[in-house]
């Protein structure tokens, strides 16, 4: 958990060790986007730490934001919440956990909201009203969310994304965006998994993991865990 105070200290490299906010004695690394990105803006406005913030890396995509955390336990670094994936761990700030309900009724502090823009005082066209409607009713909502991209605005038709603009024509198809992303540079990344257990937890949750294994038919992996109860 930390504070906006904090999460500010530890972006222009005020805090640089992570034990000055109760972590491990390790040095913060900040990963973010590249100058310019909407992100980026969004993040250093709200933190108050527009063009202070020492980077570590700036990198081009959301994507590859969240690999270059989830391959280093002493980087942080933003992205949309929607982006967030079992990889990495959304911080907590000031006691409240990051989620669609907290960042819609503005208690997690670090958000912005995005809004339809329309033209002051001119009434809208039959089409631009039904569009709305139907971009902001609970259907929309659903494909939103499980779209494998999502191209904004007359400009963008689907070969500028496929070819040029830097996500990928292999997209999830036929419903499967539900379960799975576009492919990414983030898909190129090595990652390695890190697993540490204390005496404690293995004590309380080693039969059932014995127990799982048992089940797949790995009596040596069991035997494993069992053997350290």
């Amino acid at each position: 958990d930390l504070t906006l105070e904090q999460i500010k200290g530890l972006a222009t490299g005020e805090i640089t060790n992570w034990s000055e906010v109760g972590g491990p004695d390790m040095p913060v690394v900040l990963v973010g986007r590249e100058a310019g990105s909407g992100t980026r803006d969004g993040f250093e406005s709200i933190v108050d730490v527009k063009d202070a913030c020492k980077y570590d890396q700036e990198l081009t995509s959301t994507g590859a934001v969240i690999a270059g955390v989830a391959a280093n336990p002493n980087a942080f670094g933003y992205a949309s919440l929607s982006a967030v994936d079992d990889t990495v761990k959304a911080v907590t700030v000031e006691g409240v956990a990051a989620s669609e309900a907290t960042v819609q009724d503005g208690t997690y502090k670090i958000q912005r909201p995005f809004v339809f823009v329309t033209k002051d005082g001119a009434e809208l066209s039959e089409a631009a009203q039904a569009f709305i409607d139907f971009a902001t009713s609970d259907a929309a909502s659903e494909l939103i969310v499980n779209a494998g991209a999502v191209f904004i605005g007359p400009w963008s038709s689907e070969p500028v994304g496929d070819y040029f603009a830097g996500p990928d024509h292999v997209l999830p198809t036929n419903g499967t965006a539900r379960f799975s992303s576009p492919l990414g540079v983030y898909d190129f990344v090595k990652r390695m998994s890190v697993i540490q257990y204390s005496q404690k937890a293995i004590l309380k949750n080693g039969k059932a993991i014995a127990e799982m294994a048992n089940t797949e038919g790995f009596f040596h992996h069991a035997q494993a865990v069992l053997k350290r109860l």
